[in-house]
């Protein structure tokens, strides 16, 4: 796997320097460079979105030579088994610049919704993905990539016979606000986290209509 970092627990922290908010030691590992460790402290000193559960997950060593991998949901769901979306980013990174990423850095990200079966037409898909364009920002322009899968799910057999619906979207982009330091990881996992949360938001914890995607939610964040 890709170097990867573990989230700390939110009792393990120390003062920030600003005195604002709650930052975490670091143990910094000797080969990572100086804009990639930069962008491991942006992501926990980061202000965490009240109602949203971060965990860390594997980064492929296919995909980088570093990344940040974090997992997305909201509190009080359980993931696929529940009516909550859920959603991982990661944050790669590469020692040598990419040509298909313009860029040594690039963000992939996927989330996965239920939708009412009754509201799913031609035009789901189209509505899913202008929502989700509303809500990225900090972005190279051209270099949002992506698909939006709708799904169609029927049990049968013993454990009864059940049909639902949803929605899958898998997007990639390259960073643009990369400075002299290295990259604010920690907006990015926060706009996705944002996303996250409007969508389960616009649901109100049930199946979710495409028609629920007009508004973009303000921020709530956890000190």
């Amino acid at each position: 796997m890709a170097e990867i970092f573990t989230l700390p627990e939110r009792g393990d922290t120390v003062s920030a320097p600003d005195g604002k908010h709650a930052a975490h030691a670091l143990l910094r590992p000797g080969n990572v460079p100086d804009d990639m460790w930069y962008a491991v402290e942006s992501v926990h000193r980061m202000r965490r979105l009240e109602g949203v559960e971060y965990r860390e997950i594997q980064v492929p060593t296919a995909m980088a030579d570093f990344g940040i991998g974090i997992e997305l949901s909201c509190e009080g769901g359980t993931g696929a088994s529940s009516q909550q979306p859920s959603a991982w980013i990661m944050v790669l990174y590469a020692r040598t610049p990419r040509l298909d990423w313009g860029s040594r850095w690039r963000c992939v990200a996927f989330m996965s919704v239920a939708i009412e079966r009754a509201e799913r037409d031609c035009l789901t898909a189209s509505m899913f993905l202008d929502d989700l364009s509303d809500h990225l920002s900090d972005v190279v322009p051209d270099s949002v990539g992506g698909t939006v899968t709708l799904t169609e799910n029927r049990s049968f057999g013993a454990i009864g016979q059940e049909e639902s619906s949803g929605c899958e979207m898998r997007v990639s982009w390259t960073p643009a606000d990369v400075g002299p330091t290295g990259l604010e990881a920690g907006l990015h996992v926060s706009m996705w986290a944002q996303y996250l949360l409007d969508v389960a938001r616009q649901g109100d914890n049930a199946e979710l209509s495409p028609s629920h995607f007009s508004q973009v939610g303000e921020p709530n964040i956890r000190e």
